[in-house]
């Protein structure tokens, strides 16, 4: 009886603590979350970049002049620090109580705009879990590290040492984008897009979900393989290629002749007869294989 008694004292304690602290946060916050936009201006010099956030999302890019410009779209729930230390502008989040994102409708979302004078960088690193991450007109001498859960990486006209992409659900869009190290991306749900696209080195993995390469280029390894989905390629080219699928077809054409090797249990493999220049290793599990040099 006693165990009973102090079993319904403790949850009329924690539901009455509930209440208070849900009161003190504001009726209209829990019931609109609402957002607002506001700018900062940052004149200190930076050379590298790090911004990492639970929820938003990401745009950075450059523009001429000698200022950066941060736009934080964020509400009381979610707000931001930017700062700059040791050459490194920061964008991270400010912690904040759990009940202050709590909500029933929202007049917006979170997002960052990070607009940065152009210059060529030394790192660039992007940690998001929830939101999309675009880069548009930059140039970095280093790594351009980029990690989310949920959501899309969209990267145009870059320019860098070496690239690493890691995502789970979202898609992966990259155009005009010459990286002079490798590539490496791994995607666990989700449709990859490249579109002249140059490196030394590219591996690719994922899980479900079709990839498209156009003028893809990579001088050495060419690596490619998923789980389930298609593989098309048009124009594309490398030293060391592997291409590789469990459930679905591979197909295109590459600009030179290889010493091509092409399994399928389940389909037909048609490749060109070429016994010179570099090696391409093709296989499927489910699916057809026609790959023309083109």
């Amino acid at each position: 009886m006693k165990g009973t008694l102090w079993k319904r004292f403790l949850m009329i304690t924690t539901v009455i603590c509930l209440l208070l602290t849900v009161t003190s946060c504001g009726t209209d916050e829990l019931i609109i979350k609402k957002y607002e936009t506001r700018e900062v201006t940052v004149s200190e010099s930076f050379d590298s970049i790090l911004i990492d956030v639970r929820t938003a999302d990401i745009d950075l890019s450059s523009a001429s002049g000698e200022v950066c410009r941060v736009k934080l779209t964020e509400s009381s729930g979610e707000q931001y620090d930017v700062s700059v230390r040791d050459g490194v502008l920061t964008v991270s989040e400010k912690n904040t109580p759990w009940y202050e994102r709590v909500t029933l409708l929202s007049t917006g979302s979170p997002k960052i705009a990070v607009q940065i004078p152009e210059k060529e960088y030394e790192r660039l690193v992007l940690k998001n879990s929830t939101g999309d991450i675009s880069l548009t007109s930059v140039c970095c001498g280093g790594e351009i590290d980029i990690t989310l859960s949920t959501g899309d990486i969209l990267l145009s006209d870059i320019s860098c040492g070496d690239l690493v992409m890691s995502g789970s659900t979202g898609d992966d869009r990259l155009e005009n984008v010459a990286v002079s190290g490798s590539i490496s991306g791994t995607r666990s749900t989700g449709d990859r897009k490249l579109t002249g696209v140059s490196c030394e080195e590219l591996v690719l993995t994922g899980s479900t979900g079709d990839d498209l390469l156009e003028d893809v280029i990579a001088s050495d390894r060419f690596s490619v393989v998923r789980s389930t989905g298609d593989i098309s390629m048009k124009r594309c080219d490398g030293d060391k290629i592997v291409l590789e699928t469990d459930t679905g077809d591979i197909t295109g054409s590459l600009l030179t002749g290889k010493m091509f090797e092409a399994f399928t249990d389940t389909g037909k493999a048609t490749v060109p007869e070429d016994i010179s220049g570099g090696s391409c290793k093709i296989t499927t599990g489910t699916g057809d294989i026609r790959i023309t040099v083109s």
